[in-house]
């Protein structure tokens, strides 16, 4: 029986309620739970951690001075992150099957929905207001994984995705509230 960290429980048990009750409606991500792969999982969530690298990177590119630093360090930490977790999907997809081509360009479709949502706003605000949607449907794409993946390293990486990005969400929330006009 695998364990999980007692912090880990509450945030992933609340999610798994959330997601049961909104799966069927999820058309992005991934197939319903009996028909959950790896292979599925891994693909998407690339094209996924891809489409938050470009929007840390385009939010890096805008100038220095108009960018608030707790915002520069958000964006800095999806960079390495993610880049670090692309890495390892990568390394893991051979076992599966290879890249699942339809889960993959679903999700940069969707991606690029998202990044087209988040122009012309504030680089500040805008990126925070991306990564709110872009960590929630990250969550929803992980806890399908947390429940049926049988390999080790998925089921760590799947953990990691949602403590990390839950987290994220919180303190995204915060800032946004801080910085509200």
């Amino acid at each position: 029986m695998r364990r999980f960290p007692p912090a880990v429980l509450p945030v992933a048990l609340a999610l798994l309620l959330f997601v049961s009750s909104a799966f069927a409606m999820m058309d992005h991500t991934m197939p319903a739970a009996g028909k959950y792969s790896d292979r599925a999982f891994l693909s998407g969530m690339i094209a996924h951690h891809e489409g938050a690298v470009l929007m840390a990177q385009q939010f890096l590119d805008t100038p220095g001075q108009t960018r608030d630093p707790q915002v520069t360090t958000w964006a800095k930490d999806i960079l390495t992150t993610q880049n670090k977790e692309i890495a390892l999907m990568r390394e893991l997809l051979p076992v599966t099957g290879g890249m699942d081509e339809a889960a993959f360009q679903e999700m940069q479709k969707s991606m690029k929905a998202m990044i087209h949502a988040g122009i012309n706003k504030n680089p500040n605000t805008g990126f925070v207001e991306m990564m709110l949607p872009h960590h929630e449907q990250a969550l929803e794409m992980a806890a399908p994984a947390l429940l049926h993946s049988r390999n080790p390293k998925v089921l760590d990486l799947a953990e990691a995705i949602i403590s990390a990005q839950a987290k994220e969400m919180r303190a995204f929330r915060a800032w946004l509230n801080a910085h509200a006009h």
